[in-house]
């Protein structure tokens, strides 16, 4: 491209025409930064939007009362969430306990890496399984993943299973199980610059598996707001 700008600004006719394609240069360099502006302000809205309804997801679901837990400083730093939101539910009448965890990255690629086969035995914890899962919310069936992790603990087998999806606001599957589609939405500018939210419900020991299911179900409905404002993102 160089060379070929110098061929046509060299000899008689460089004098006049080295200037227009000058101005012709900083004219598009200067209406790329525009929709650099316009896309960014765009974002920053919908990350103000994503957050928003996140703060408002609410601390009672049926018998369940939440509580904030704060996320721990190096999952912030590494992650740079638009928001990152850990609760724990517990049953006044059992004291038995749940958590859920959203992260809502303001940039796709911040979320690479950052799932349960990775995250969790980097502090200790061992991958018994995983097996496909699924929830359903207005009828339609939408993809997730379980994971069961164990560690020791002073000498105590602690076990969790993770109930895991992802939200995107952009593409053809919006929610999905898989880090791959949250990798190939990174891969389009403007879904980097949507984001992504990974979802996570953590149940410790005791919880039977329709249980889990139940729970799971009520949360879900709960997050009904936050999952249609994510995968809305591309329209908004």
């Amino acid at each position: 491209m160089s060379n070929a700008i110098g061929m046509l600004t060299s000899g008689p006719l460089g004098n006049w025409l080295a200037p227009l394609l000058s101005a012709a240069i900083l004219l598009a360099a200067a209406a790329l930064d525009l929709v650099g502006v316009e896309s960014a302000d765009d974002s920053a809205l919908f990350h103000t939007e994503v957050r928003s309804v996140i703060e408002g997801v609410p601390y009672k679901i049926g018998p369940w009362v939440g509580r904030d837990v704060e996320a721990a400083a190096a999952a912030t730093q590494l992650l740079k969430p638009v928001k990152m939101m850990q609760r724990r539910f517990t049953d006044p009448a059992t004291g038995r306990a749940f958590s859920l965890l959203i992260v809502y990255c303001g940039d796709t690629r911040d979320m690479l890496g950052h799932y349960p086969p990775v995250c969790y035995p980097a502090h200790g914890w061992i991958e018994l399984d995983s097996n496909p899962a699924s929830f359903e919310l207005d009828g339609l069936r939408y993809p997730a993943r379980s994971y069961r992790f164990r560690r020791t603990v002073a000498g105590v087998d602690q076990t969790m299973t993770i109930f895991n999806f992802f939200a995107l606001p952009m593409g053809e599957a919006r929610l999905v199980a898989d880090m791959r589609s949250v990798n190939r939405a990174s891969q389009s500018r403007a879904g980097v610059g949507l984001g992504a939210g990974q979802f996570q419900l953590l149940f410790g020991e005791g919880f039977e598996p329709a249980e889990r299911a139940e729970i799971t179900r009520a949360v879900l409905e709960s997050l009904r707001p936050v999952l249609e404002t994510i995968t809305s993102g591309a329209e908004a």
